[in-house]
């Protein structure tokens, strides 16, 4: 079980990472659709998770491990995009609660005064079908497998039996 209960967000290559962790094959596969230009694209590669200088079967947990993701309405962003993109890719069993949407990276700008602003900027984290040409965005969060009640979210004993 992989707590992602509070993740916020943050930061997107981070997402990328342990995307390719829990994979099967050590990839990952994002898809960016920017608002402003329409153009979509497509971030794919692989981890060196354990920095011998190789991706082999030593840099990923796919074919080991059933993956659960502890979710709630607090997993927001690269929170939210990371189960999506488990249940795509993964196969990953989403428990807890609906996560709590937020399919936009954010820009971060630096003043000459050094003071930064982040905002929501305009690229928005999903999936491209090239079938059907259509950007399917996270913004309505992940889907519920086994919904948890959060009065439940730190017992163990009840988590393991759930996925029993």
């Amino acid at each position: 079980i992989i707590d992602i209960s509070t993740n916020g967000g943050g930061y997107l290559f981070l997402l990328f990472k342990i995307q390719a962790l829990i994979s099967k094959d050590g990839q990952f596969i994002a898809d960016l659709w920017d608002d402003n230009s329409g153009a979509i694209y497509e971030y794919y590669g692989e981890y060196d998770t354990n920095l011998d200088g190789d991706v082999d079967e030593n840099d990923y947990y796919g074919d080991d491990f059933n993956f659960y993701l502890l979710c709630s309405d607090a997993s927001f962003s690269c929170g939210n995009a990371f189960p999506c993109y488990a249940k795509i890719f993964n196969d990953a069993t989403i428990i807890g609660e609906k996560s709590g949407g937020g399919e936009c990276m954010v820009d971060s700008h630096i003043l000459p005064n050094m003071f930064g602003i982040a905002h929501s900027g305009n690229l928005h984290i999903g999936r491209y079908d090239s079938d059907t040409r259509k950007f399917n965005g996270f913004e309505g969060g992940a889907k519920v497998d086994i919904s948890v009640d959060y009065e439940h979210y730190f017992d163990l004993e009840y988590l393991e039996n759930i996925i029993k």
